[in-house]
């Protein structure tokens, strides 16, 4: 077995106690002893399956138990842990496994398993090659490439812990919380901020009972959560509700990460709710960055300040303080997949972010210095879509990119597609998207030309493509 910090930590916490509740909702439970049988019977089957360690494996699971235990099972046979996205489509994940050399896959559609068949093992053909080694690596978050192929993100597991221990110091989270656990488990938020504390120190995840707006809330003030990690759509949605709930009183922090907080989505839900947001501003790359410790930084248009144990340099600071935040930690990842790239090396993350000081040390994000795309604080890179637009029989030419909404807090993906009068249908885009791409990556906003509109120099024209024509005739739903 891979010695592992995290699963060396989830068997102490199971002998301390194997019938404390570690996912909860406000109908079932399942306890730390029944994860962890899962897991082992999750293990055997990948042991079964021809485990090799050092192997790559993508885990593809609910939100739930059956995430948990699934995850442990790839540590504990010494596979690599690659996390996918539990609502993309067949395709994307064939194409994260070609592109990432995963050679085993493991799946759970249960958030709380009752028998070994929920969890579905498979081995990818032989003709695809073997990848090499990842050294230390035992984990690997999935991101967009600089060119929008698939790409992740490899780290140990000493990263993974590192960053719980500065999230831990820096927000006062206790063993005892009860964190609502609504977002995605396999992105980087979900990983750090609900994942490790629930394997590390045996914190309840209090999971919704299904996608509604109020469950999260429901869950909340039936199982008396004390930490609620949210995104900024959600914060801004239940603000400005004309009827709000009452809030569940037991939740004490309120954290916002993902994109950015508008000032007055932050001003509305104190003045609605009586509480401050908490904004958390990271990276897959290194985890946890800034942290707004009194829960003023939204309203002021800042981050908040670097956390603890982490140096934050803004690189090629000009006259005006600005620059690209730079991060060492010790929770910086090792390298980028299938190419390694040069934005991380040894300890050192140069991230897409443009940011200054504030005269009190918080910090400022002004924009990104790329391309990507954030749809409710996830992240989705142009050129993918295009790649799979491409795809499509019909389309000439297509450009993508980021369409601010109307919130203010997020973009919406907006595909300007080039081909014939009368050729294809937004209908049968949008379509085609859906099969291909995850929720969030399909774009919302489809508008069909003859021609894509360039400049001068025969690039796409950008200010063109943003003032086409967005009625809701030329856009999905």
């Amino acid at each position: 077995m891979l010695a592992d910090p995290i699963t060396e930590a989830f068997d102490s916490i199971v002998r301390r106690d194997p019938l404390a509740p570690l996912v909860a909702t406000p109908a079932r439970r399942a306890t730390r002893g029944e994860v962890d049988s899962w897991a082992r019977a999750a293990a055997a089957k990948l042991i079964a399956a021809g485990a090799v360690r050092g192997e790559r494996a993508l885990v593809f699971a609910a939100n739930g138990a059956g995430f948990l235990a699934a995850l442990l099972a790839c540590r504990r046979s010494g596979l690599v842990a690659v996390l996918a996205d539990c609502t993309s489509p067949p395709a994307e994940r064939e194409r994260v496994a070609a592109a990432l050399g995963v050679t085993l896959s493991i799946a759970c559609d249960a958030a709380f398993p009752t028998r070994d068949n929920d969890f579905a093992v498979a081995r990818r053909g032989a003709d695809e090659g073997t990848p090499g080694s990842l050294g230390d690596a035992g984990y690997v978050k999935l991101t967009s490439g600089s060119s929008g192929e698939s790409a992740g993100i490899a780290l140990t597991a000493d990263a993974l812990v590192a960053d719980d221990e500065q999230l831990v110091s820096t927000m006062g989270l206790k063993a005892d919380d009860r964190l609502v656990a609504a977002i995605p488990w396999s992105h980087s938020y979900g990983l750090s901020s609900l994942v490790l504390p629930a394997l590390r120190r045996g914190s309840l995840l209090v999971l919704p009972e299904d996608g509604g707006p109020w469950s999260p809330l429901l869950a909340a003030r039936a199982l008396r959560a004390t930490v609620f990690p949210t995104v900024p759509v959600y914060v801004t949605a239940l603000a400005t509700l004309a009827e709000p709930a009452a809030w569940p009183a037991s939740i004490r922090t309120v954290i916002s990460a993902g994109a950015p907080l508008q000032p007055e989505s932050a001003a509305r839900f104190r003045e609605t709710f009586g509480r401050n947001v908490h904004v958390f501003y990271g990276a897959s790359e290194c985890g946890g960055i800034a942290y707004d410790r009194s829960g003023a930084a939204a309203l002021a248009g800042t981050v908040g300040t670097p956390v603890d144990g982490v140096d934050v340099e803004l690189a090629g600071d000009g006259l005006a303080g600005e620059g690209v935040v730079t991060v060492r930690s010790a929770a910086v990842a090792l390298s980028y997949l299938p190419s390694p790239g040069d934005r991380l090396s040894r300890g050192v993350f140069r991230s897409s972010d443009l940011a200054s000081w504030t005269a009190e040390g918080a910090l400022r994000l002004l924009g990104r210095a790329d391309a990507v795309i954030n749809v409710g604080g996830k992240k989705v890179h142009p050129r993918e879509v295009e790649t799979v637009l491409r795809g499509l029989p019909g389309i000439d030419d297509t450009v993508v990119l980021g369409l601010p909404a109307s919130s203010g807090d997020r973009e919406i993906v907006r595909a300007v597609v080039a081909c014939a009068p009368g050729r294809l249908t937004y209908a049968a885009i949008a379509d085609w998207c859906r099969g291909h791409l995850a929720a969030h990556k399909v774009p919302r906003s489809i508008v069909i030309v003859e021609a894509i509109p360039r400049n001068a120099r025969g690039k796409p024209d950008r200010a063109a493509l943003l003032a086409l024509d967005a009625s809701p005739s030329s856009a999905t739903r």
